[in-house]
């Protein structure tokens, strides 16, 4: 918000809250067994997701878990056409064929997600190295989870993105949980 007696909203702050609407709304036909398929929503991340899509550019990568139904909705050129994937219709994002944990969408820099602990971290090396051998501006980033730090490929992941000085930002989302334990049970 501006400061001052002015309410004016950023394009961001203005994104954020259309996000958190949408998915308030596809929560609600979670509810009523709607879709298809589960769908992993991401409330409260609002404003990490509008920020992370606001410095992916065209040839970035994102690669995400299968928590990116707030990605793919930002980042889609039309929202609906997420949940219609979610139906598993024709017209949707991916043709019906891909539904939540899996979607795609190269058109808008998501090229990869994965429902498999830490494997997008390895997925995410190689993106990266494609652009560092190009010699490209572009980077990846890849999204993972604090579940994810308790895998071998993370690490592996670290080693092999930093030994080869790799155009690579892995941001972790530390929800507190891995499956059904606490960081702190564990």
């Amino acid at each position: 918000m501006k400061s001052g007696s002015e309410n004016i909203m950023t394009s961001e702050e203005l994104m954020a809250l259309k996000l958190r609407q949408w998915q308030m709304e596809i929560n609600e036909d979670l509810k009523k067994k709607r879709f298809k398929v589960p769908v992993h929503l991401g409330l409260g991340t609002e404003a990490l997701v509008v920020a992370i899509a606001s410095v992916i550019h065209s040839g970035d990568n994102l690669l995400l878990t299968h928590r990116n139904a707030a990605f793919n909705l930002v980042l889609a050129e039309d929202p609906r056409a997420v949940v219609r994937e979610y139906d598993g219709s024709d017209d949707g994002l991916a043709f019906g064929q891909l539904g939540s944990m899996n979607l795609v969408n190269p058109k808008s820099g998501v090229v990869y997600s994965s429902s498999i602990l830490a494997n997008n971290i390895s997925v995410a090396c190689g993106c990266a190295y494609g652009h560092r051998i190009s010699q490209s501006q572009n980077f990846s980033v890849v999204l993972t989870g604090d579940g994810a730090m308790e895998e071998g490929a993370f690490y592996e992941g670290l080693v092999f993105a930093k030994s080869h000085q790799l155009p690579l930002v892995i941001v972790v989302d530390n929800n507190d949980y891995s499956m059904a334990s606490t960081t702190s049970e564990r």
